[in-house]
């Protein structure tokens, strides 16, 4: 949910380990909607987060399509940052366009998503998401999927399932744990490095979204 004060400070929270971890996820957002009779769906926020939604699935689907793996990161969840320093703006097609531009989507690539986003992709895209989460029985704020692991938050308390217990370092070693079982490669020489996170600290962040990261 691309307006909820939740789903901006989990994306603040877990900027810096996909910052340097990028390499070993591929970050995906998933949307939480309602179904309503007078429109396809309905947002929490209203109207301007539902085509906040479809300009991050959008940017999501042309990165996925012409851009090569590590860009993931370096355009789309910037993107993301990006659109998170002014809220209020959010789901209005210019200030979509400035952050593609600011995080290196070069103009046509830009211009064909806000298209999307205003088109019928955009529309397929947002229902495809909202019926993914309904597939995975995701309903609450927030739920973090990464490889068999689900971190979901609810009222500000992590499900005790949660490996690291929803800290920003218990996120960091989920990744690279999750990468080495699923690969069956050594343990990466970038997991051994923890200094970034400036432990006492970051090891207290928790992290809240409505946001589904996959």
């Amino acid at each position: 949910m691309s307006k909820c004060p939740d789903a901006l400070a989990c994306e603040k929270a877990l900027a810096p380990v996909f910052n340097q971890l990028h390499e070993l996820v591929d970050i995906r957002t998933n949307y939480l909607a309602s179904r309503n009779s007078a429109q396809p769906y309905a947002c929490m926020h209203g109207s301007t987060e539902c085509a906040g939604n479809r300009y991050q699935l959008c940017a999501s689907h042309w990165v996925t399509s012409y851009a090569s793996h590590a860009e993931n990161y370096n355009l789309f969840y910037r993107f993301i940052l990006c659109q998170n320093k002014d809220v209020s703006s959010i789901g209005e097609a210019e200030a979509a366009n400035q952050c593609l531009l600011s995080s290196g989507f070069l103009p046509a690539a830009a211009q064909e998503i806000i298209s999307c986003a205003n088109g019928n992709l955009g529309q397929e895209l947002m229902e495809k998401s909202m019926d993914y989460c309904r597939s995975q029985n995701v309903s609450v704020s927030c739920t973090v999927k990464i490889g068999s692991s689900e971190c979901i938050i609810d009222g500000g308390k992590w499900n005790k399932e949660c490996p690291g217990g929803g800290t920003t370092l218990g996120f960091w070693h989920l990744i690279c744990d999750t990468f080495v079982a699923a690969t069956g490669e050594p343990m990466p020489q970038i997991c051994s490095d923890e200094s970034f996170l400036n432990l006492g600290k970051g090891d207290n962040k928790k992290l809240s979204s409505r946001k589904i990261i996959n």
